[in-house]
C-alpha cells in the first residue's frame, strides 16, 4: 500500500492505530475527531481505490478461469 499511494502517512496512521489499541485509557479524543472528520479522506479515497482496483483484478481473473464453450 505504501508504494501505491504515497502521498498517506501510513507511519501516522500504524500509529494512531497502535494508540488506540494500547494506550487507549489516555487517547485524546479531539486527535481522534480531527482525524475522523477532516483527516481520513486521503486514507478513505486510497482504500476506495484499491477496493476498486482488487474488484477489478478478481472480475479479470474470474473471466481467464472461465472454461471456454466449445
Amino acid at each position: 500500500m505504501e508504494n501505491l499511494y504515497p502521498d498517506i502517512p501510513w507511519r501516522d496512521v500504524r500509529g494512531l492505530s497502535n494508540i488506540i489499541r494500547h494506550v487507549y485509557d489516555d487517547v485524546d479524543l479531539g486527535i481522534i475527531w480531527t482525524t475522523a472528520t477532516q483527516r481520513i479522506h486521503p486514507v478513505r479515497e486510497a482504500a476506495l481505490q484499491e477496493i476498486a482496483r482488487l474488484g477489478q483484478n478478481a472480475d479479470a481473473e474470474a473471466h481467464h478461469n472461465t472454461p471456454s464453450v466449445r
